[in-house]
């Protein structure tokens, strides 16, 4: 079902007028599990915010600098903000479509007494935050290609001592490259090679990223992978 929808949401973006209609149909199948999460002041709020945004943005949709651009702070009682649409639309993946929660996940997470949790390919942090509803008494450790995503991952766990990211990529050997940071944050990869500033970086391989966080005498509970070009 939410394969369609997003067939249909790439349709709305060609044909500017259909884009309603798609809010509309998305948000019946959202509701639920949005109101679950979030209460019912809260997914009101959420709702007005994702409307006002995008009857604001309606002629912008095509754009594709517009899902990073910040628009009101929507505060989770999860216990995390959402600050851009990008976020948005990273939440409605985990938290509502459930994109991470294979069988057994919650139960597994939350049985757990201690261990690590790795997240090569952080973004702005939004799985992270997911797995700390799970079990926020585990250690997090990330790592973040780009910059700017990793200045906005760094910013949301300011302070938090369970959360250790670093501004590196994965990769199958080490090295330095150069690469074009693109206008839409999440599609972010090794191999960018079109679009604005360039920028280098550092990648290693996860055993060097195990090694250089000191966690080689230490249980990895999960590890999550979303690193487009590694």
């Amino acid at each position: 079902m939410f394969e369609l929808l997003d067939r249909f949401y790439e349709f709305s973006k060609r044909h500017p007028y259909l884009y309603p209609i798609f809010v509309l149909v998305k948000f019946f199948f959202y509701l639920p599990p949005l109101i679950c999460h979030e209460g019912l002041r809260g997914a009101t709020l959420w709702l007005f915010y994702r409307f006002k945004f995008a009857f604001q943005n309606r002629k912008l949709l095509a754009d594709p600098s517009l899902p990073d651009q910040p628009m009101e702070v929507f505060h989770s009682r999860l216990g995390f903000k959402l600050l851009c649409w990008i976020e948005y639309v990273i939440y409605d993946e985990i938290f509502l479509e459930r994109v991470y929660e294979f069988s057994s996940l919650r139960e597994f997470m939350k049985q757990l007494q201690g261990g690590v949790v790795i997240d090569f390919g952080v973004h702005h942090g939004l799985f992270i935050d997911f797995a700390r509803t799970l079990n926020p008494g585990l250690d997090f450790f990330g790592a973040e290609l780009s910059p700017k995503n990793y200045a906005s991952a760094k910013a949301r766990f300011e302070g938090n001592e369970h959360v250790t990211l670093l501004n590196l990529g994965i990769g199958g050997n080490a090295r330095d490259a150069s690469i074009k940071l693109v206008s839409v944050s999440s599609k972010q990869s090794i191999y960018s090679r079109e679009g604005g500033e360039s920028v280098e970086v550092k990648i290693i391989t996860p055993a060097d990223f195990v090694a250089l966080n000191k966690l080689e005498r230490r249980e990895i509970a999960l590890l999550k992978m979303d690193i487009e070009g590694a």
